[in-house]
């Protein structure tokens, strides 16, 4: 009825507001520090919220109009952008390249399967292709745990925070295919498991990064400390020869 509809739009509302917040946050945050990780990451929360939310039946084409076709297709495109910005958030954000080089090299592999895949679905075969693309975001999904639980075995704190934010959406996402399938009961909080499960991530991943610029932080002062303290030896030792050499 009326009184559920004004419900879930409070519900929509809010999910949307902290993804918005979220986003404008780590902007502030980018602009302030220039890391590409940052920037990275906006884009994935704006594509994660656009998709959850066309999922949901509040798309583009219901918000701004625009074409029956493209409407139809804008809830897995958002999906693969999320896809595409999320990996690349993260190994950026690990810093996979120096802590776990094999797994680093595997991404370029997935940015070729979604383009490939968006095609499919836009020019082919759409049923196919979203088939295609449930496979391409499970595998996905899989590699990035296996990604940051190998990089936080290592000895990675941000892995740690990343795994963390990741098993929350996880979480969000299983309960959502076991309403699906008739497993789970079909109510509200199943049916927002997935923009919940988000919504916490983004708020982990958040906390992460910030986190992060104090880390970086505090080994740019150490590195500084040492600097100061080799200098000042180097003049000792200087000073010392000197007065050896009169």
């Amino acid at each position: 009825g009326a009184k559920a509809t004004a419900e879930r739009n409070l519900l929509f509302g809010a999910y949307a507001g902290i993804m918005l917040v979220m986003a404008l946050y780590n902007l502030f945050v980018f602009f302030s520090t220039r890391d590409k990780s940052y920037f990275f990451y906006v884009l994935y929360i704006l594509a994660i919220c656009a998709a959850q939310l066309t999922f949901l039946g509040l798309g583009p084409a219901e918000v701004f109009g625009g074409s029956a076709w493209l409407g139809a297709r804008w809830s897995i495109l958002f999906a693969l952008l999320a896809v595409v910005l999320g990996m690349e958030f993260a190994r950026r954000f690990i810093g996979t390249k120096a802590i776990v080089p094999k797994l680093h090299k595997l991404v370029p592999v997935f940015f070729v399967l979604v383009g490939l895949n968006m095609l499919l679905y836009l020019f082919g075969d759409p049923w196919l292709g979203y088939q295609v693309a449930q496979a391409i975001t499970g595998w996905t999904a899989l590699y990035l745990l296996v990604l940051a639980t190998t990089a936080w075995r290592k000895g990675s704190r941000t892995a740690g925070f990343f795994l963390l934010a990741w098993v929350s959406f996880l979480v969000g996402v299983v309960i959502f295919i076991l309403k699906d399938a008739g497993v789970l009961p079909f109510n509200q909080l199943t049916l927002l498991a997935m923009p919940i499960g988000s919504a916490v991530e983004g708020v982990l991943l958040s906390f992460a990064l910030a986190d992060r610029i104090n880390t970086l932080r505090k080994e740019k002062e150490v590195s500084q400390a040492e600097a100061l303290a080799s200098a000042e030896e180097n003049e000792r030792i200087t000073r010392d020869q000197n007065i050896t050499l009169e």
